[in-house]
């Protein structure tokens, strides 16, 4: 805000990287608090892993597809708040194992027919989740995204499904 100076600034945090660390935990909380609902929903286990992929990633793709620094600012603060962001990283990545846990307790999935754990198999689909944004360094458009991640968790039940 133009209200807002340096001093003011000070008077709520200690250092500018203190504010940065706040930023930075306010902006991986919005994402993460939908994840936290589609992890809770009824929907069925395709919409809500589509839910979960999408609600995290899609956003962070979307911010640097759109800005002409979106990846920096992402870059600058995977490396000054670390901590912060491998923690969000773990919350997710256990949030998804969570949900393929359950779903192989219903019976639903079994992701030893490929070698998996519920935790690997969450890893796996975080880190295609990312690959699926891009045809070698340029950014596919958010449509093309969508539907490729759609595609892959769809694909991944039908590949695990016990019945």
């Amino acid at each position: 805000h133009q209200d807002c100076s340096v001093g003011t600034e000070n008077v709520h945090f200690a250092d500018k990287e203190e504010l940065f660390r706040a930023l930075i935990t306010q902006v991986l909380d919005q994402p993460m608090a939908r994840v936290h609902a589609a992890a809770k929903s009824e929907a069925d286990l395709h919409a809500k892993l589509f839910e979960m992929l999408w609600t995290k990633i899609g956003y962070f793709y979307s911010i640097s597809r759109n800005s002409e620094h979106g990846q920096a600012n992402i870059d600058s603060a995977t490396t000054l708040a670390a901590d912060i962001v491998a923690n969000d990283r773990r919350t997710y990545a256990r949030l998804i194992a969570g949900v393929l846990q359950d779903a192989m307790d219903r019976d639903e999935i079994d992701p030893a027919l490929a070698g998996f754990s519920p935790k690997s198999l969450a890893e796996t689909l975080i880190a295609a989740t990312h690959g699926l944004a891009r045809n070698d360094s340029l950014f596919v458009p958010e449509r093309t995204h969508t539907q490729r991640v759609r595609g892959m968790v769809k694909a991944m039940i039908v590949g695990l499904s016990t019945k």
